[in-house]
């Protein structure tokens, strides 16, 4: 699949994420109005849970981007000093 492919993922997943919490807040509108507060504890514990979930994905997803730089200024250490190490007349000092 190409990037444009990754990307209509990227927007459909963070969108239903989103979309799940606007549904259940709507929900929660509607409880108020109607009065019936016992459900409205349960749309109130479920957008919690949808926010601890965005929040999760969030999190990994920040994580994920420093994983990532640190994988390359590793490698790219790794590779300068196996360099050095295999070509010792290289370095001119």
């Amino acid at each position: 699949m190409g990037e444009g492919g990754k990307n209509v993922e990227k927007i459909i997943f963070w969108s239903a994420l989103f979309g799940v919490v606007a549904i259940w807040a709507l929900f929660g509108v509607w409880a108020i109005f109607s009065l019936k507060l016992k459900w409205l504890v349960l749309v109130v514990l479920a957008i919690l849970l949808s926010m601890a979930n965005i929040i999760g994905y969030v999190r990994c997803l920040a994580s994920r981007k420093e994983q990532i730089k640190s994988m390359a200024t590793e490698f790219v250490t790794k590779k300068v000093v196996e360099h050095a190490v295999n070509n010792p007349n290289s370095i001119n000092f």
